[in-house]
């Protein structure tokens, strides 16, 4: 097996193509959490709550902005 070439990739659907079956503006995130929503695990700051040995505490503050192509996840 060889290794692709940059401009192979450069080339490949995987980096032309849209990645979500929707556009980014029209995803929605629900504000809360409603009772008829039994298979969600959880609010987003439930983590701590699910067993996971994962530093989520070391990421700190995360802010979310709009782009104009999609949007903007920080860790200030």
């Amino acid at each position: 097996a060889r290794r692709a070439t940059t401009m192979e990739l450069l080339h490949d659907k995987y980096f032309n193509e849209e990645p979500l079956p929707v556009p980014v503006s029209e995803l929605r995130v629900p504000l809360t959490r409603n009772t008829e929503d039994e298979d969600s695990v959880g609010g987003w700051q439930d983590y701590n709550d699910m067993g996971s040995d994962s530093d989520f505490d070391d990421f700190g503050p995360v802010s979310f902005t709009r782009t104009g192509t999609g949007f903007s996840i920080q860790f200030p």
